[in-house]
């Protein structure tokens, strides 16, 4: 199994696991407070708990997350998660700089009510890829850049969108009218029905 290569260290997007058995979902401010959050979910729904359950957290919070930040053996069946490249995501926070220098903050941002109803859509999404660190490679300057100092209740749980490579914790806050003139960037990729992207009538 992967465990943590340091404990000193918050892995990015916080400690959380989504229970196979039942499809719950926690976030912890601590493994050990995931792990008993995990714990009172088997409990509750009685079904036995893992004599290995710690272990089973951590090693599914280093699927997610950049892989140095974990040492360890892949088990056999892990899912194999889509490497987003931070060109990628560098090239897509750029397009979204350009139309804010275009069209001024104002007709840029989003509401900021919209920006945390969004953030909580994409905080609980399967296309939340955490394995990416958003402030690595430059990329932190092009969020302030977009969005400044906007912030969200559940930043810490967003990572990139595995779709269209964007940083959730910017796109949130982008106006309706900005992602339709960048809607090209994702071509024909599915959006899942979900999506505050589909919602809205953006894709």
């Amino acid at each position: 199994m992967r465990e943590f290569a340091t404990r000193m260290t918050v892995p990015p997007g916080g400690y959380f696991y989504k229970v196979p058995e039942t499809g719950d979902e926690v976030l912890g401010g601590t493994l050990m407070q995931a792990v008993d959050m995990v714990r009172k979910i088997y409990f509750r729904n009685k079904i036995a708990i893992p004599s290995d359950l710690s272990a089973r957290v951590e090693h599914f919070i280093c699927l997610h997350v950049p892989e140095s930040f974990c040492k360890g053996e892949y088990e056999p069946g892990d899912e194999q998660f889509r490497v987003i490249n931070p060109r990628e995501i560098r090239n897509e926070a750029t397009k979204l700089t350009r139309i804010k220098l275009k069209w001024g903050p104002e007709k840029f941002l989003a509401p900021i009510e919209l920006s945390e109803k969004r953030a909580r859509v994409c905080a609980g999404c399967g296309c939340n890829a955490r394995n990416v660190c958003t402030t690595c490679n430059g990329l932190k300057d092009y969020v302030v850049k977009a969005i400044g100092s906007r912030t969200t209740s559940v930043d810490s749980q967003l990572g990139v969108c595995s779709v269209c490579s964007c940083i959730a914790k910017a796109k949130v806050h982008i106006s309706v009218e900005a992602l339709r003139e960048v809607r090209p960037v994702s071509g024909t990729a599915a959006y899942p029905d979900h999506c505050w992207m589909v919602k809205e009538g953006i894709i």
